[in-house]
């Protein structure tokens, strides 16, 4: 089975988008990006990496950020210790 992200023959233009679990969105065959706010960013590489997580500081696109939100988040959920205050052992 082919990868979302790699161009189809019988399609060479067509705009392609894959989300990465836990990452960023993956785009093939942008020429352009734009915001919400209207504002237009160039795309200069066949695939481009927008964040989704909204940590990165270089947004739209990626730095990996994502990796530090997702470890941060886990580490917080952890569960909290079942030892009752004044039942710590010595």
């Amino acid at each position: 089975m082919t990868p979302a992200w790699q161009p189809c023959a019988d399609e060479p233009d067509t705009l392609r988008a894959t989300p990465c679990p836990g990452g960023p969105l993956l785009v093939r065959g942008a020429d352009e990006v734009v915001s919400p706010t209207g504002e237009r960013r160039a795309v200069r590489r066949a695939v481009v990496a927008l964040c989704r997580c909204d940590a990165s500081t270089i947004a739209p696109w990626c730095d990996g950020s994502h990796k530090v939100v997702r470890r941060a988040r886990s580490s917080s959920a952890a569960p909290a210790s079942p030892v009752a205050p004044g039942d710590a052992p010595a």
